[in-house]
């Protein structure tokens, strides 16, 4: 190939240009994302509480707990798993992954009231399952897209928006044909019957087909390089506080809701709404970081659901409504934030490694927060010394946001350098 050619294919295509060819990754990325580990067992727990307290007498606690184990085995997996996709790539990774999502959430259905197996399972899941994350996703999509990339991660991770307004629909549909294994049913069916066959017909790597492209994007910082950086931590910590906050709202937000006075009807409806939110932030947060600089679009999508905070303590439906909102603002963000900052601060190179220790830090607040809000409300009665917390923790986010710098280079930029050089 000459060096023209060489040059031509290094140029980051145009937007309309990356969607069209872009567009079956796209697909393949939001149902992936949709049958993940993050979606499928994460929503499963906020609809257990009842059905497994009166098939086992387990305690709200007892079931955070699953929750907790998830983010202790992300904590081991997040890094192994970066550094696979990165090794192998993440259509091999994903798929095996894939597979034993499917073969774990199977095993909790053979559960027969044994807390510790319920736990244990759980816990291995989380480790063989750790390639279905957004990191192998988000991966593949920022190799496909790059002044497109905002708005494409933000679509890619409507996967976990569709979960949030669906999964809780789809799971009472079990629970009310199966008992509290009918949750587990329905998710075993989303892996085998709308992830895999989608995944295997258009699921791949961009480094398969496009080895210029390859090139270009295998440029960045190492581990090393990005840790000893004040962006790095300062990223890090920043998703810790949100991830505290708002993991720990989402799996109580109904029980929340019912002991402030609303019915069970009215709390599953208000609560279907985090779903919508996070579905309209993705796009909106997704479009806007391709626009304008991202930190302080971040720190505002941070702070402000803090009110949201405020707003559960005691509050009646028309502030339930609104902290529902404010919450999926939030949740909307904070993922494509993950992958977009890592991408644009520290490059493509290593970045399953560094996308891997920033979920750490995710993953971290997400385990702690289930478990911590149900220990406070079953100890105090209430969820509002919890809920203070959470909100200092989303202003100290968005303060820590607005003090990243610019970013380091962009593809287009990287280009350039190829150019010169």
């Amino acid at each position: 190939m000459t060096e023209s050619g060489q040059q031509d294919q290094a140029k980051p295509a145009k937007s309309v240009n990356e969607f069209a060819v872009g567009w079956p990754i796209l697909l393949a990325s939001i149902v992936g994302v949709y049958a993940s580990l993050a979606t499928l067992p994460f929503y499963a727990v906020q609809n257990l509480f009842g059905p497994l307290k009166e098939a086992f007498g387990w305690s709200r606690t007892d079931v955070s707990m699953a929750v907790t184990l998830m983010g202790v085995g992300n904590l081991l997996s997040s890094y192994l798993a970066g550094a696979v996709t990165d090794r192998f790539g993440s259509r091999p990774v994903a798929l095996v992954s894939g597979l034993l999502l499917a073969l774990c959430l199977f095993l909790l259905t053979l559960n027969d009231g044994n807390l510790q197996q319920f736990w244990l399972t759980y816990f291995i899941m989380t480790i063989v399952a750790a390639g279905t994350l957004p990191l192998t996703y988000t991966r593949t999509i920022n190799q496909w897209f790059d002044k497109s990339r905002g708005l494409a991660l933000g679509l890619t991770l409507l996967g976990t928006s569709f979960g949030a307004i669906t999964l809780p629909i789809f799971y009472k549909m079990g629970i009310d044909a199966f008992g509290w294994k009918g949750v587990f049913y329905v998710a075993l069916g989303i892996v085998l019957v709308l992830w895999l066959p989608i995944f295997l017909t258009l699921f791949k790597d961009r480094s398969a087909t496009h080895q210029a492209q390859a090139a270009l994007t295998a440029t960045g910082m190492t581990l090393g390089q990005a840790a000893r950086t004040a962006t790095f931590w300062k990223m890090g910590i920043a998703f810790f506080f949100v991830t505290f906050a708002m993991s720990g709202i989402a799996v109580h937000i109904v029980a929340m809701m019912k002991d402030n006075g609303l019915s069970a009807a009215q709390a599953a409806s208000i609560a279907s709404l985090i779903g919508v939110s996070i579905l309209i932030a993705r796009l909106v947060v997704g479009y806007l970081i391709d626009k304008f600089h991202a930190p302080p679009i971040a720190a505002a999508c941070f702070a402000i659901p803090a009110i949201g905070c405020y707003l559960l303590m005691g509050g009646g439906h028309g502030p339930a409504v609104v902290a529902v909102i404010l919450v999926g603002v939030a949740l909307g963000a904070e993922l494509d934030l993950i992958a977009f900052f890592t991408s644009r601060y520290f490059g493509m190179k290593n970045y399953g490694k560094i996308y891997g220790w920033q979920y750490v830090f995710y993953t971290l607040g997400a385990g702690i927060s289930p478990l911590a809000f149900g220990i406070v409300y079953d100890r105090l009665g209430s969820y509002d010394l919890v809920l203070i917390v959470s909100s200092v923790g989303l202003v100290l986010a968005g303060f820590l946001m607005l003090s990243l710098p610019k970013y380091q280079r962009t593809e287009a930029q990287e280009a350039k350098e190829a150019k010169e050089a």
